[in-house]
Order: C-alpha cells, then sequence, then structure tokens
C-alpha cells in the first residue's frame, strides 16, 4: 500500500553514516507523478 516506510532514528544509529545512507533514509522522492497516488508512511513525531 505504501511505496515507503521511514523510521524514527536514534541518534547512536547515525555514527558513521554516509550522505548515501541519509539520501536512502531520509529523502521522499516520487511524490508528485502525474496520474498516480503514492503514499508514503512516517513514524515519526513533531
Amino acid at each position: 500500500m505504501f511505496s515507503k516506510t521511514y523510521h524514527a532514528t536514534h541518534p547512536d544509529m547515525m555514527d558513521c553514516v554516509s550522505n548515501d545512507e541519509l539520501r536512502d533514509r531520509y529523502l521522499v522522492g516520487g511524490m508528485f507523478v502525474e496520474g498516480q497516488v503514492n503514499l508514503n508512511y512516517s513514524h515519526n513525531e513533531r
């Protein structure tokens, strides 16, 4: 149902994370595609 699920991140999980890993973890892409509805789910609060 969802294109991608984004999970909350604890600061300890961010040690030695590369730019590519950050992009994979947080970038929400493909939101606006003509003729499609894309759903993403985020576990983050506030």
